[in-house]
């Protein structure tokens, strides 16, 4: 179980940490350090990718990742009915959202899209971020104004570094805070 000890963020003088740094309480005293960036991505590139994000801005938007590769290899997939219930819960306090859909694997997303509750909802699947580029899915995760998130570090990230602060989180892991 991760550990969290406040006293490193007070320390002075150039240090190198090796730790696994999205621990929330961790996150937020080096961000409040200013030893984090409060949002770390260069400008958005691509049309595509800019038309994502001005739909984001003017919807309910709601970033949902489904994370698969090697979480199904080792055996720590999430079931597509626990997405479900998350998206329910989220449908019923959130007016019209819009789910945007980020994942490793879209084709199984497409092919569960009832399993994971989606099917008659209104969702975007987002493409065309791979490689070098696949940062930008975190960047356009960050933009939604509410989040479904799981037990990914990736989609953790883009929750830590949300800019809507105020949006509706729906925690499939919630050992584990999000701040």
């Amino acid at each position: 179980m991760p550990s969290y000890f406040p006293a490193v963020s007070k320390n002075k003088g150039l240090i190198y940490y090796h730790v696994y740094a999205i621990i929330g309480h961790y996150f937020n005293d080096l961000k409040k350090a200013n030893c984090i960036n409060s949002y770390p991505f260069p400008p958005l590139k691509g049309e595509k990718n800019e038309k994502y994000a001005a739909e984001m801005k003017s919807t309910e938007s709601v970033a949902l990742h489904v994370r698969r590769g090697d979480s199904v290899q080792i055996g720590w997939e999430i079931p597509p009915e626990l997405y479900r219930k998350g998206v329910e819960e989220l449908s019923k306090r959130v007016n019209n959202p819009t789910f945007f859909v980020f994942s490793d694997d879209l084709k199984y997303c497409k092919e569960h899209i009832e399993e994971l509750g989606l099917m008659e909802r209104n969702a975007i699947f987002i493409e065309g971020n791979e490689r070098s580029n696949n940062y930008i899915d975190m960047q356009l995760m960050t933009m939604c104004k509410h989040r479904i998130v799981s037990h990914s570090s990736f989609c953790f990230c883009a929750a830590l570094y949300r800019e809507d602060r105020d949006g509706l989180i729906i925690n499939l892991n919630p050992d584990r805070k999000i701040f």
